[in-house]
């Protein structure tokens, strides 16, 4: 007997070839059927069954790809609705797609994954980090529960809550500043008395004039130089110190979490979040560091994952084993003899062998661009625990980043001129810099190497439209301020600079 084929198992019959169907086998039976008419109870059921059968072939063709990588990941299966249409369903809705899957259920690609190559997909993650929050009034606020206190990146406005319980009390008030410099390009404070600080404390300065990162109120962890004298890590010096009453504080630092789940929530930049969504007189905020947020995986890299997790399970395992070890290394990590952990997932790997030493270097990105110290030193922990079996030595660096300034222009009519659709462009771009693979993009027919291709880019924005009906007449884009493409070296990465893209939006006529 034959076997079935590709086209029998995946593709489901229509309405109409189940009815025909079921009229030749009532044929065969001798069932009457040259007399039925139409709204006959036989004919009738025919054309109910001729639904539920087609739905049910529908169903089981989705099943029947959920078993194949591929199909599972980017296969499609039609639905045949009763009043005439067809809709085109993905066996497996992909939650990094708007609209298709927006709770993250369990698909049938996360079934295959979990089950035949103990591959998990990656979950979003909340921006989160360290929130400084300076007190000048003699009053305590609070106790907040945790989510209830809320502050926000006024440029973005993506918001921000308290991980845990959440009391504010008056900040220690400090010493007077006496001066501020330049010391070696960052600002160096000096006070009026000893100030009594160690170095990595997080103070706040507020009332210091002149000087532009500290016009309002920042948090800063300091260096001391001397007793009265102390740099600010991460700063820039820029102005010329005016005095004014400033002051030295110790504010009340928590943890605090994006509101919304993933990449949208991003503020990278230092002294961002600094507005308060919970008014309190007297009270300021600021973020010490960037706050980074990621979205799901997609179904393409997860499926990309498990193709490379069948060669990292060979006895002797290829050179390309390496990245699956890489980009598994979150999950991988905690199993070590001693536990570590990489806070956030390699997503992007690129090889290179020596040809000399025949050593592996692999540069490694995440999905917001360079990875912490800490996770690349976690990640070589686990390449020499699971990759390194055929005697050749390796060592995973982080990227370089070449900083992208992208401003899109779009133009559509005012009813979609929206906050909504500003978004929407923004986590285009944010999504499509996410995955940009390391060293860019190279054309096999020899038009460009190492880019990042303005019109993927412009193509990633007008995807994004059409994907949520927004009817966009025109978009143009510049990458650092140029309608070119992106040039990078072998191992960097493409970072967007701002990490929110600038968004100009136009009204048209409809």
């Amino acid at each position: 007997m034959p076997g079935l084929t590709t086209d029998q198992l995946f593709q489901p019959q229509s309405p109409d070839e189940w009815a025909a169907t079921l009229l030749a086998n009532a044929v065969v039976l001798n069932l009457p059927t040259t007399s039925w008419r139409d709204g006959d109870p036989e004919k009738t059921i025919f054309a109910v069954e001729s639904f539920a059968f087609s739905y049910e072939d529908s169903v089981q063709s989705a099943v029947n790809q959920g078993n194949f990588l591929d199909f599972a990941a980017s296969g499609t299966v039609p639905f045949y609705n009763v009043d005439g249409t067809t809709t085109i369903a993905p066996v497996s809705p992909d939650p990094s797609i708007a609209g298709q899957n927006p709770t993250s259920a369990t698909t049938l690609l996360d079934t295959l994954a979990n089950g035949k190559y103990n591959c998990f997909r990656i979950a979003a993650t909340f921006a989160a980090g360290s929130e400084a929050l300076i007190n000048i009034n003699p009053t305590t606020y609070g106790p907040y529960a945790p989510g209830t206190y809320h502050v926000y990146n006024p440029t973005t406005q993506a918001s921000y809550s308290n991980v845990f319980a959440l009391t504010i009390p008056q900040s220690t008030e400090g010493v007077s500043v006496s001066n501020v410099t330049a010391s070696s390009g960052l600002i160096l404070v000096t006070t009026s008395v000893n100030h009594g600080l160690t170095t990595g404390e997080i103070v706040a300065l507020v009332g210091v004039v002149g000087i532009p990162p500290l016009t309002l109120p920042t948090a800063w962890t300091v260096t001391v130089v001397s007793s009265t004298t102390f740099t600010l890590q991460g700063s820039v010096f820029s102005g010329a110190y005016a005095g004014g009453t400033g002051v030295v504080w110790l504010p009340t630092v928590a943890a605090f979490q994006a509101d919304v789940i993933g990449a949208g929530s991003t503020s990278a930049t230092p002294h961002t979040i600094n507005g308060s969504l919970t008014s309190l007189v007297g009270v300021y905020c600021d973020n010490l560091g960037g706050f980074f947020g990621t979205n799901v995986e997609s179904n393409a890299s997860l499926a990309n994952r498990c193709r490379l997790k069948l060669q990292s399970n060979a006895p002797a395992p290829p050179v390309a084993a390496y990245i699956s070890v890489a980009l598994n290394a979150q999950q991988l990590a905690p199993l070590l003899s001693t536990p570590m952990t990489i806070a956030q997932p390699i997503t992007r790997v690129s090889l290179v062998v020596d040809p000399l030493s025949g050593g592996i270097i692999l540069y490694c990105a995440n999905a917001n661009g360079i990875p912490s110290a800490g996770d690349v030193a976690s990640l070589n922990a686990v390449i020499g625990a699971y990759a390194e079996g055929t005697g050749q030595s390796s060592i995973a660096l982080a990227c370089t980043a070449t900083n992208v300034a992208a401003v899109l222009d779009v133009y559509l009519p005012s009813a979609s001129n929206t906050a909504a659709n500003v978004v929407l462009f923004q986590q285009a771009l944010a999504t499509y810099f996410g995955v940009a693979p390391i060293g860019g993009l190279t054309d096999p027919g020899g038009a460009y190497t190492n880019v990042i291709p303005i019109d993927a880019v412009l193509g990633a924005c007008f995807a994004a439209a059409q994907a949520s009906q927004v009817p966009v007449k025109q978009m143009q884009i510049t990458l650092n301020a140029s309608f070119g493409n992106i040039s990078l070296s072998a191992e960097a990465v493409a970072v967007l600079s701002p990490a929110i893209a600038t968004i100009r939006m136009h009204t048209v006529p409809s």
